[in-house]
């Protein structure tokens, strides 16, 4: 079962009875960064994620934050489990290997909402000379009015906000960043963070969910900068180290490339997944 938690606890626990009743084998893969926050609450969603777990013969999370929690609760079955690189991204960026990097790029992916830090995002790229910001996801109009108000009246010269893209125009835009910035309050394992890196993207981005775990930056800054979530001045600085040293950005993109290639490709996470399944059996 693959579960966002939340309500969907109830359907999960149901189904997993009905599992254990027939003496089928279960594996619930928890796909969500907010397990420490849950346990921290011990509200009625932790209440329902205990009784999933202990339903399950093996559980699966994708950071190590959660990993631990669990962990230190005195559960057993707890294996982590790092979301893959669709094949198919490394495909986009093989047919489009013409597409260079403009140095003064600043691209954000995702949806077009507070949470995702791009009001900070907005009001730190005002404060910088010489850049341009492309917002790629669906924004409703009043948020981009908001944004736009915050931009201020130049806003044509350096803000574009390029809407819902395809997967493959999306890439495209990542691979002629010069910086790719996902100033997130919260997260879980994002794909696009996966996608910038395999794109040989220098990111610029925030100390949530399994982001430090992906960019190793527990271990220094060699495949891109973490900030704390909306703290503008961070994020001012780290882009503008990005912008300034542009021998050491070029060097995060090339570390990132290499670093989800070896750890998070199809095949390597597949294998791990499989052997998560044998271990139940055996």
């Amino acid at each position: 079962f693959t579960s966002s938690a939340s309500i969907s606890l109830i359907r999960d626990i149901l189904s997993l009875k009905i599992a254990k009743k027939k003496c089928v084998k279960t594996v619930i893969h928890f796909r969500f960064g907010r397990i420490p926050e849950i346990y921290n609450k011990q509200n009625w969603e932790q209440r329902l994620l205990h009784l999933v777990i202990t339903l399950s013969d093996k559980v699966i999370v994708i950071d190590k934050h959660s990993y631990r929690t669990l962990l230190q609760f005195g559960y057993k079955n707890i294996e982590i489990l790092a979301n893959p690189l669709s094949p198919i991204v490394n495909e986009i960026i093989q047919q489009n290997s013409a597409i260079s990097k403009l140095s003064n790029k600043l691209v954000f992916a995702g949806h077009v909402i507070t949470t995702k830090g791009v009001f900070e995002l907005v009001k730190v790229c005002k404060e910088i000379d010489n850049v341009k910001l492309v917002i790629v996801g669906y924004s409703t109009q009043k948020t981009k009015d908001m944004l736009l108000k915050l931009a201020g009246a130049n806003h044509n010269s350096w803000l574009e906000f390029a809407g819902e893209l395809s997967m493959e125009e999306t890439i495209k835009v990542m691979l002629s960043a010069g910086i790719f910035v996902l100033p997130t309050y919260t997260e879980g394992f994002p794909n696009v963070i996966l996608e910038s890196m395999a794109c040989g993207c220098p990111i610029v981005t925030t100390k949530v969910g399994a982001i430090p775990e992906m960019l190793d930056i527990k271990n220094g800054e060699n495949y891109g900068l973490c900030v704390e979530p909306k703290n503008v001045e961070q994020l001012k600085n780290a882009i503008l180290r990005m912008l300034n040293d542009r021998d050491f950005a070029k060097q995060c993109g090339v570390n990132a490339k290499k670093r989800v290639n070896e750890l998070y490709s199809m095949p390597i996470v597949w294998n791990q997944m499989v052997q998560i399944w044998k271990s139940i059996i055996e």
